[in-house]
């Protein structure tokens, strides 16, 4: 949702971001991603949806991919950081 939300998108980008989306896996929101959001959201004041973000991919124990600096301030996250 955040990435089609971008105002000056194209229709080309657009198309490749729908594309993207429609090849990955969805994962339900459980207990334990509710209570490492909850301390994730404690500990360093992100933002909800930022923060459920993050508690997804220590769950999973998976790297999180991003562009947002915010999240270079989380220690513990295996961050992969995309500089533009």
């Amino acid at each position: 949702m955040e990435l089609l939300s971008f105002t000056r998108l194209s229709r080309k980008e657009e198309k490749l971001i729908n594309e993207l989306i429609s090849e990955c896996v969805i994962i339900d929101l459980n207990n334990e991603i509710k209570r490492i959001t909850i301390e994730f959201r404690k500990r360093y004041k992100l933002k909800l949806p930022d923060c459920l973000v993050v508690a997804t991919s220590q769950y999973l124990d998976i790297p999180l991919i991003t562009a947002d600096s915010d999240f270079k301030k989380i220690d513990e996250l295996n961050l992969i950081y995309y500089d533009r």
